[in-house]
């Protein structure tokens, strides 16, 4: 089923034109030894792109043993693709990004998860945003997307491209949430309407089969949510529109700067990209924190999936040793490390690693002070939910970005 559906010339150009510019990644239906799909972003140390129809052809037929099934693709759009340097950039390579909605649902649920996604495009079209929304079914649920043209080329150069697609999901989240308990509570659902819009986010391309279910990835308007019928979802007589490329640019320009206005910027680490050691040497040269201590200790956030620690190859930047000290505080909350441990991690980090690093002097007495007025303050809370609320008074929690390494 899976070839003869790949090898239908809509299903081909759909989801090709869908990845033009786009980070590719590919569900194949071989499983790792863990259990987990295996997942493809690379292609012979490059990002995984495809820009016509023919390039997918020659994916399947090359990594025909693996059994491609899925194809995903950024909300990122990118200037350039061509090395790892350019996917990781996100700060300076990513042009515009793709607002989307994740409505978390079951296929089982499918009428219920329509009236969700209904409460996303009204309140979508009373903020005057409507012709450059469109639905996708992902599997179990439904993406509601706002196309990325319709906030201006303008607005995204004096907000930034992340702080205002985040801002713009963030804003609708939270104006509907009480709506989704009601439809929650009413047909004794769990539906879940999640802002995913972190840097190396992925969403299934038009046309897509689902990574296990047989579902086609099938794209509608708002106009067709009170026709929609689970049946068109069928990869064998789909019913699918290519209305996903219809846009008013500059649309969203006004909502966005209200979202802007009311949420702030994106709460998480943007720029994750790797430099070669010419530039790692440059950056340590370089690299000061002109800023106060106190102004350091407010960054603090709360992470919900925080990193292993790890500290064997010490610390790059004045970055890399503030988001260890976020990822220990997050894990110490999370009940994953005792108090004992976390003052066992900042004693060792302020005697044996920061002052041996490549950073300036007066960035790592700063850093050090940071640690340690950290754990002062943490065995002065000693509960670990009077940390939290510490944490959570600096901003909103956030997911962590999973490393490449975590994408297999």
């Amino acid at each position: 089923m899976i070839k003869e559906y790949y090898s239908k010339q809509e299903v081909l150009e759909e989801i090709a034109s869908f990845c033009i510019n786009r980070w590719v990644a590919v569900h194949c239906e071989k499983r790792l030894k863990d259990g987990r799909f295996m997942l493809i972003r690379y292609e012979s140390g490059k990002p995984l792109t495809f820009s016509k129809p023919s390039d997918i052809k020659a994916f399947i037929i090359k990594h025909y043993y693996l059994k491609p099934r899925s194809f995903y693709a950024s909300c990122n759009i990118y200037r350039r693709l061509v090395t790892k340097d350019d996917a990781l950039d996100y700060s300076g390579n990513v042009v515009a990004r793709t607002p989307t909605w994740d409505i978390d649902s079951k296929i089982d649920w499918w009428k219920y998860t329509i009236e969700v996604a209904r409460i996303v495009v009204d309140c979508l079209e009373k903020e005057g945003v409507s012709e450059s929304v469109y639905l996708k079914w992902s599997g179990n649920g439904v993406h509601v997307h706002v196309h990325e043209k319709a906030i201006s080329s303008d607005v995204l150069n004096k907000i930034g491209v992340f702080n205002a697609v985040y801002a713009l999901v963030e804003y609708i989240s939270r104006k509907i949430v009480n709506k989704v308990v009601n439809i929650n509570k009413k047909y004794s659902v769990n539906i879940k309407v999640e802002n995913l819009m972190d840097p190396q986010r992925v969403f299934t391309a038009p046309l897509s089969l689902h990574r296990e279910l047989n579902v086609s990835c099938i794209v509608f308007k708002p106009e067709d949510l009170d026709s929609f019928e689970i049946d068109w979802t069928n990869p064998l007589s789909f019913k699918h529109r290519k209305a996903w490329r219809r846009f008013i640019e500059g649309e969203a320009d006004e909502l966005v700067w209200k979202a802007y206005r009311l949420i702030g910027p994106y709460p998480g680490v943007i720029d994750r990209k790797k430099v070669s050691k010419a530039k790692l040497k440059e950056t340590k040269r370089k690299e000061t924190l002109p800023v106060q201590v106190e102004d350091l200790l407010k960054k603090l956030r709360f992470c919900i999936n925080p990193a292993l620690l790890n500290i064997k190859r010490g610390f790059s930047s004045a970055e890399e040793a503030l988001s260890f000290l976020e990822n220990a505080l997050s894990k110490y909350v999370l009940g994953e490390i005792s108090l004992s441990k976390f003052e066992e991690l900042v004693n060792y980090i302020t005697e044996a690693v920061i002052p041996f690093q490549g950073l300036p002097e007066e960035t790592k007495n700063k850093l050090i002070k940071v640690y340690l007025t950290t754990l002062e303050i943490v065995k002065k809370l000693k509960n670990r939910e009077e940390v939290k609320k510490w944490l959570l008074s600096h901003g909103p929690s956030y997911r962590r970005i999973r490393t490449l390494d975590e994408f297999t």
